[in-house]
């Protein structure tokens, strides 16, 4: 009889994990049966290329044991597979080649385990398309060449893939979720940390706000924080939003009165590590690491931060030696640190409780100091806007490559192509301008009086307006019949969800 072991499942309710695989079994201590435990998993399909061996059993065993390690492509290891000897229950391999099928097996010296069955595993083979566009910009209706090339996660051609992907095209919306540029000459919305005036031996000293003007602000006004705290985390904050959604990027300028003064920590998340600091040693930066070589800052001098997030949820595994093996995911977050809008540190790691919203902007001052804030910005992921295409049909790979040409019929000033196999694997080009074939662009949108006025400018001389409530969906229909003004005006139904315009260009005589 096979159990799951049951101090794998306790230590993973115990932990709290929200998903737990535990490999590994309990047999009564009378059996005189082997159990084996592998990893890879026998059977395991899209295994990562770089792997090491791992292996375990149950049994009545006294003493050490040596094992024999055979693995190849041989479904029937033999002496060629042989790869050596190990008192260890593991053995590094190299990278292993992709879309391979492996085999291998456990040879013992003690009778009684003898040796394990024949596992197999299979590696991931595509991990992604990688395109070949011609450089400079492009125009509607006018093909060009690509080549997509599927390749494995180190880039390299995937030579034995024979499969097919289907080409798309589109550009990206960008979404505001969170502006403050103070224009409005207030600090509505922004809260400070209260003084106890009961409790003797806590020290809350109360921010000062003011919205003012000084050298360098974005526009005529920013806020300026003066004041410390040292028992309140928040410091001065605000909820920046409801929507539990994970921005793309942050930014904000931040100026500092002083170096030897730790002011200006941010944070983005209640109660989670500080996501930026201007230090009292003269550097700034994020708090849970440092940049090197370390970053410097001057007093009265703006400093536009930015951090982009790339969220991911990543396996990690520990062994519960010699039964079984526990994997759990945590999520990761990426961060790329700009400033000035200069690249300065790549792939910083945070490990976050859950999925957490960055909906919380704070400001410490960790020291009496004053600093100043302006241009915050929450931006989301950009949505993609699907945008006509030829060819239509998926295209087929030969020895890992696709090469054709594509026809685009919509301009965009960022297009993006993509190939997509249905399975999880895709990938897209830098982004590329295609422009109509003469000067076309909407030059005045207005709302008046309940009306909607577009104008525009360019084209053929015979246009059709179109509609959409859903620009994702890529559903637009016409507003009234082809016209060959350059404005347009329809009224607007403000109990109506929100409409998107777009003019179509007509060939002539159409």
């Amino acid at each position: 009889m096979k159990t799951l072991h049951s101090n794998c499942a306790l230590e993973a309710r115990r932990r709290g994990w929200a998903w737990a695989l535990v490999l590994g079994w309990c047999v009564p201590l009378t059996s005189s049966a082997v159990v084996w435990v592998s990893t890879p998993p026998h059977g395991w399909t899209d295994w990562p290329t770089e792997t090491r061996l791992r292996w375990s059993w149950f049994a009545q065993v006294q003493g050490p044991v040596t094992y024999q390690v055979y693995f190849g492509t041989n479904p029937v290891p033999g002496p060629a597979e042989l790869l050596g000897s190990t008192t260890n229950k593991s053995w590094p391999l190299p990278r292993l080649a992709p879309a391979t099928t492996y085999y291998w097996q456990i040879v013992s010296d003690n009778p009684v385990l003898g040796a394990s069955p024949v596992w197999q595993f299979t590696t991931r083979g595509l991990h992604h398309f990688e395109w070949e566009v011609p450089a400079g910009t492009q125009f509607v209706g006018r093909p060009f060449p690509v080549r997509v090339r599927a390749v494995d996660e180190f880039g390299q051609t995937v030579s034995n893939y024979t499969g097919l992907a289907t080409v798309t095209a589109f550009t990206n919306w960008v979404r505001i979720l969170f502006q403050e540029d103070f224009e409005d000459g207030n600090a509505e919305g922004w809260q400070t940390c209260p003084v106890d005036p009961d409790e003797w031996d806590t020290y809350w000293q109360e921010y000062t706000l003011s919205v003012t003007n000084v050298p360098g602000c974005g526009g005529q006004y920013c806020l300026s924080i003066v004041g410390d705290t040292w028992e309140c985390g928040h410091g001065v904050w605000r909820r920046v939003f409801p929507a539990p959604t994970l921005p793309e990027r942050v930014t904000f300028r931040i100026r500092a009165s002083a170096t030897n003064a730790t002011g200006g920590t941010v944070r983005l998340v209640d109660d989670e590590p500080i996501f930026f600091q201007l230090r009292n040693d003269g550097t700034m930066g994020p708090s849970w690491t440092h940049v090197s070589p370390p970053l410097s800052y001057q007093a009265g001098q703006w400093y536009k931060i930015t951090l982009v997030y790339k969220p991911e949820l990543v396996q990690r595994e520990r062994w519960e030696d010699p039964l079984c093996v526990i994997y759990w995911w945590e999520h990761l977050v990426w961060i790329d640190f700009y400033v000035d809008d200069r690249l300065v540190a790549a792939g910083i790691p945070l490990y976050l409780d859950g999925p957490a919203a960055l909906t919380f902007f704070s400001v410490v001052n960790k020291h009496t100091t004053e600093v100043w804030l302006d241009d915050i910005e929450f931006r989301a992921p950009p949505v993609a806007i699907p945008i006509p295409i030829q060819p239509v049909a998926p295209v087929q790979f030969t020895n890992g490559v696709w090469a054709g040409q594509v026809i685009v019929q919509q301009p965009a000033q960022e297009l993006y192509l993509k190939a997509d196999d249905g399975q999880q694997h895709l990938g897209t080009n830098d982004p590329i301008a295609l422009l109509a074939g003469a000067p076309f662009r909407i030059n005045r949108v207005a709302v008046t009086d309940g009306r909607f006025h577009l104008e525009w400018e360019g084209g053929t001389g015979r246009y059709q307006v179109q509609q959409t409530a859903n620009v994702v969906a890529g559903r637009w229909e016409p507003v009234g019949e082809p016209i060959t003004n350059t404005s347009l005006t329809v009224p607007m139904d403000r109990a109506a969800p929100a409409r998107f315009f777009r003019v179509q260009s007509l060939p002539d005589g159409s």
